[in-house]
């Protein structure tokens, strides 16, 4: 679906960043069943929170169209898979008050863009999915390390960076350390390849 036309400037969009995959990784977790359980508790937490906010749920783009468990896309203004997130971002990041994800790479872009945005990987897997996806989402060299980015571990955790203020207009490329920009693939203006 669109972006509903709105009235004010006012922050009212949560976004959630989807992927089907959340399931594929069965040594990741307990069981399935265990996971889906988790994972609905987190999304009913995110939409309790944001009651009164617009929810927006972006499927990957390989997913062609599915939704991740757990997500009701009747209380959900879907993103057309084929939308760039990049783009979705630039043209809303000041209507936007949180972004979620299971373990998207999305989220560093919102981050970045000074959303408050968390990940929920910490709160369904094992320790061994935490330490592979920490490897996207930590870089310990980083100086200052990613702003606003949440690490979810129980429901608890849903919103609390919400009330921080990051006043970020733009984003320094030369001050995104490297790691993040080759996981984010940011692109030169003088090449087409990731820099």
């Amino acid at each position: 679906s669109r972006i509903k036309p709105y009235k004010t400037r006012s922050n009212n969009i949560v976004v959630l960043f989807g992927d089907t995959d959340v399931l594929r990784f069965s040594e990741y977790f307990e069981s399935q069943k265990k996971c889906i359980e988790k994972l609905n508790i987190l999304i009913t937490a995110i939409e309790e929170r944001y009651k009164d906010s617009d929810l927006y749920y972006k499927p990957h783009p390989s997913n062609k169209g599915k939704v991740m468990p757990g997500i009701d896309t009747r209380k959900y203004n879907i993103i057309a898979d084929s939308q760039n997130t990049q783009t979705f971002l630039e043209l809303h990041t000041s209507r936007i008050k949180a972004a979620y994800t299971i373990f998207s790479t999305s989220v560093l872009w919102t981050s970045f863009f000074g959303i408050p945005s968390y990940t929920l990987y910490r709160a369904l897997y094992n320790n061994d999915g935490i330490k592979r996806l920490n490897t996207l989402f930590e870089n310990p060299s980083a100086t200052p390390p990613v702003p606003l980015l949440v690490h979810v571990t129980t429901k608890k955790d849903i919103g609390t960076a919400d009330r921080i203020s990051l006043p970020i207009l733009s984003i320094d490329l030369d001050a995104v350390p490297q790691a993040y920009k080759k996981i984010l693939c940011i692109q030169s203006q003088n090449t087409a390849q990731c820099i």
